[in-house]
């Protein structure tokens, strides 16, 4: 029995569960609203895949020195958490082949010391690759010119030379990555 002034059990009980029920069906939306915010924290990172770059009719000889085919611009489809940007540029290779080499090899002009652009540095002998930046220089097949600032060679990425369709020249592609700059060891940005 209640005294005067009281309030009644049932009304106690009442809004306790009211409030129980309306905090449960307040969470229902924020863990929603919280799964579709981190969702892109949970997603995995696609493998990265070759890009086409480039045809040629033919590989360039390179039996009395380094060839170098020339410089390519790589654009990818880019994506941050929660954006796309289509066809997006994210760095530039060389193409060369290496002295007595048939291949075509592909290397990031990225230098390894500090990140800068490594530039083309044409003579009578051949070329070589210079950073401005530092002045590391580097051979034509990518391996560094001593006494050199930079900690390791320049960045040899993995690059596919197939026949085409109707083997009259060669596809080529390369599969893009940009290294940690300033270690000796390559070890891929993330």
């Amino acid at each position: 029995m209640s005294t005067a002034g009281e309030p009644p059990r049932r009304s106690f009980l009442m809004e306790f569960f009211a409030a129980a029920i309306g905090g449960v069906v307040g969470l229902v939306p924020l863990a929603a609203g919280a799964l579709v915010y981190f969702d892109p924290l949970r997603r995995k990172k696609p493998a990265a895949s070759a890009v086409p770059i480039t045809s040629l009719d033919a590989i360039p000889d390179a039996t009395n020195g380094d060839a170098l085919i020339g410089i390519y611009k790589i654009s990818a489809n880019r994506q941050d958490a929660w954006n796309l940007y289509p066809n997006e540029p994210i760095g530039s290779v060389y193409l060369v082949v290496p002295k007595g080499t048939k291949e075509v090899k592909a290397l990031n002009a990225t230098c390894p010391h500090l990140g800068c652009f490594v530039d083309v540095n044409q003579s009578e002998g051949g070329y070589s690759f210079l950073c401005p930046c530092h002045t590391s220089a580097f051979h034509g097949d990518g391996s560094r010119i001593m006494p050199c600032v930079s900690p390791r060679d320049m960045d040899e990425l993995v690059c596919k030379t197939e026949p085409n369709s109707d083997k009259s020249g060669y596809d080529v592609s390369v599969v893009f990555q940009n290294f940690q700059p300033g270690l000796a060891k390559k070890t891929p940005k993330t």
